[in-house]
């Protein structure tokens, strides 16, 4: 089985760009005081999107990501 085949998934070039444009949005719409509280936690859900994608990608089916 090929490695790290989960990044030719379009779901997950979708959800990196996801990403990158709420951490953009959230550095500049964010108040400043909740930088290290909600900005954290935020990030930190949005990373989980990506590195359940690719969890999931470890199974020997793609159907979850057509």
């Amino acid at each position: 089985m090929k490695k790290f085949r989960f990044r030719e998934f379009k779901v997950y070039k979708d959800a990196l760009k996801f990403r990158k444009g709420l951490k953009t949005f959230s550095r500049l719409k964010f108040p400043k005081e909740e930088q290290y509280c909600l900005t954290s936690q935020f990030w930190r859900a949005l990373d989980s999107i990506i590195l359940n994608i690719a969890e999931g990608a470890d199974r020997s089916t793609d159907k979850d990501f057509c």
